[in-house]
């Protein structure tokens, strides 16, 4: 019994820890300041999006890049901004200083279409600094775009779909055999066969693909996404453990076979 309080409960507890790191909780005060940086911009006020620049804008020379920003804005009638994505990630200042920001892609519906705001923004003890910004129109919604549609995609998609259930479905039907299993430290093997090594990984909506050599994935098999409507990224790890138990259980057998 508790074998089997284990293999529903790891999971579970697993499963909520992933949660709690892949979901980016946006600072209010970052979100305030991205709203009023573009609305200090939209009000043709580039001497207070200049002080509300930081090193690396500012270094770019951000009057012009502002100024092109204005006039682009001012063409255009745009509804309220809504947060895409979230995400983190780093810029280094020309003093080879590394700096942490968080970048806020936002989407608004336009007269001509959509606008799409990306700021980065670092922080600091006296305050929140844009670092850089990207206004860009679109015909078509990036909201839309990156939701997760399951039609007209080509069949290595769904190959790969197909793929990450049959995977699922082994780390399961090995936590099952671990339980009838004689291989002692039960516990250790369950908690390796929870954990996939590696990842690979395919972007549902770009077709993307990525590999990471240094990885750990619950159940060998997931997903991941930039908050609340970035673009859905599957996830697939080897299984290791889980083969490694049963080249193990093989091998137990085999010797019992010839001892006897």
């Amino acid at each position: 019994m508790r074998y089997l309080f284990l293999v529903l409960a790891l999971p579970l507890l697993l499963s909520s820890c992933n949660l709690g790191l892949m979901r980016h909780r946006l600072d209010p005060a970052l979100d305030r300041f991205a709203h009023e940086y573009l609305n200090t911009l939209r009000s043709a006020k580039l001497f207070d999006c200049q002080r509300m620049s930081g090193e690396q804008l500012a270094s770019e020379g951000s009057r012009p890049i502002l100024s092109a920003y204005y006039n682009f804005l001012s063409t255009i009638k745009m509804d309220s901004l809504e947060l895409i994505s979230s995400s983190d990630s780093t810029i280094v200042h020309k003093k080879g200083e590394v700096v942490n920001i968080r970048k806020l892609l936002y989407e608004a519906r336009t007269n001509q279409g959509f606008l799409l705001y990306e700021v980065g923004l670092s922080t600091y003890d006296n305050g929140i600094f844009a670092e850089t910004i990207r206004i860009t129109s679109s015909s078509i919604s990036l909201k839309n775009t990156n939701a997760f549609h399951w039609s007209g995609k080509p069949f290595l998609f769904y190959a790969f779909l197909a793929l990450m259930a049959l995977v699922f479905l082994f780390v399961l039907f090995t936590a099952a055999a671990i339980l009838r299993s004689d291989l002692g430290n039960k516990w250790l093997w369950m908690l390796g066969n929870w954990l996939g090594l590696f990842g690979l990984s395919l972007n549902w909506t770009t077709g993307e693909w990525g590999f990471q050599a240094f990885f750990v994935q619950l159940a060998s098999v997931g997903f991941h996404t930039e908050l609340p409507y970035g673009a859905v990224s599957l996830v697939i790890s080897l299984p290791v453990f889980s083969l490694w138990f049963w080249i193990a259980k093989r091998k137990a057998e085999f010797d019992r076979e010839v001892m006897q």
